[in-house]
């Protein structure tokens, strides 16, 4: 009988979208609402290094599905893998989002800095998960050290009453073996789930599992959306196919990574330059450009589905140098080779198809980046005069 039961509950949760059941009885009949979703499936299996396949999902339909409960929010409506956005603003700049917004200056950040650890039941699967991200480079390594990059990164343990960031340390490894690997069966999870996805870290009636709750790295990730001097022209870069996140020679946003603290942070409460430290160091690592070159300002942050609620910020950065000084820096950034240079024939053709093939030609999460700094920027044309 338990077995019925639990193949019963499987078969529920495999139909996908809202229904009406029609019941039939000796009175009238009766419509029952039942709001059901698709189970999460793994995307890759064991560990063979030629295999292609991705170690999360990033299938917009499947994604739909599994956080059916997001249905009718702004991210929904505009396809952005992206959930419970919260708008940016100040005196001058208004938010891309009003029904989600949040003053830059109420913004309070509490660091705790007591390091992030795993669950023991994901001991295994993160060593098998580090190890195999080195065989296969998808890791930085040192040349001359041979030390592998592993990152201090910033965890976002919680928001409490929308405006509260509560973070801690964690590390970039932390990030491969949760955030990285969720629809990954390694074989190596202890319990009866095949991934994380399917496990711990299941959607809860259709939405994200709440911060609070999550066993995952979480770690914060920035992107950067840089704007020409005459606000005409968008900075879109390919990224390279050999990334661990995101690995796709697709039109991307013109600065992606992990978001790093300040050194020998002690615990206490921040402002939102907390989190500017980090965006400005990756914008030097990937751009090459000194703050003196660009003007940056808040988007959103948001939760991204494909990693399970990885938290992220949008910011849109408008340039104080010409087009082709831009350019030429990025090819000489140390994270140069992260990009294809805009010489190349990939970068070429997919700026051509741009205007008739946003999804498919563009990464989810510079996709997002764009469709937010053109609301954005729109909603503040005259701010930037």
């Amino acid at each position: 009988m338990a077995c019925f039961f639990a193949a019963s509950r499987a078969f529920i949760r495999k139909i996908l979208r809202r229904r009406e059941i029609d019941v039939d009885g000796s009175g009238p009949k009766l419509s029952l609402p039942l709001t059901i979703t698709d189970e999460p499936q793994e995307t890759r299996f064991g560990f063979y290094a030629d295999d292609k396949s991705p170690f999360y999902e990033m299938n917009r339909t499947k994604l739909f599905g599994y956080y059916y409960g997001y249905k009718g929010h702004y991210e929904r409506r505009h396809e952005l893998l992206y959930a419970d956005l919260i708008g940016f603003y100040d005196a001058k700049f208004a938010p891309v989002i009003d029904t989600h917004k949040l003053r830059v200056s109420d913004v309070e950040v509490y660091w705790r800095p007591v390091s992030f650890r795993l669950p023991t039941s994901l001991q295994e699967h993160s060593r098998c998960a580090v190890d195999f991200f080195k065989e296969t480079k998808r890791l930085n390594q040192d040349a001359v050290t041979g030390a592998w990059e592993n990152n201090r990164t910033i965890r976002l343990e919680d928001i409490e009453d929308m405006f509260r960031f509560i973070c801690q340390p964690a590390t970039y490894f932390d990030q491969v073996a949760t955030n990285l690997t969720l629809d990954w069966n390694t074989g190596k999870l202890t319990g009866r789930y095949p991934t994380l996805r399917t496990g711990i870290e299941r959607p809860q009636n259709g939405k994200l599992v709440p911060l609070s709750q999550s066993a995952l790295a979480n770690t914060f990730g920035t992107a950067v959306m840089f704007l020409s001097q005459d606000l005409q022209r968008y900075m879109l870069r390919v990224r390279a196919d050999n990334m661990a996140a995101i690995p796709h020679s697709a039109l991307h946003c013109s600065v992606s990574g992990v978001l790093e603290p300040e050194p020998d942070l002690s615990s206490g409460k921040y402002k939102f330059s907390f989190f500017e430290f980090g965006t400005h160091k990756e914008i030097k690592n990937e751009t090459g450009l000194e703050q003196h070159e660009y003007n940056l300002w808040p988007i959103a942050f948001a939760r991204e589905l494909p990693r399970g609620g990885k938290p992220q910020l949008f910011f849109l950065a408008v340039l104080k140098v010409e087009d082709k000084i831009f350019h030429e820096s990025c090819k000489n950034a140390a994270e140069a080779k992260e990009f294809i240079p805009i010489e190349n024939e990939t970068h070429k053709l997919l700026m051509e198809k741009l205007s008739s093939s946003r999804l498919e030609t563009m990464t989810y999460e510079g996709f997002a980046s764009l469709w937010l700094a053109e609301d954005f920027v729109e909603a503040n044309v005259r701010a930037f005069d």
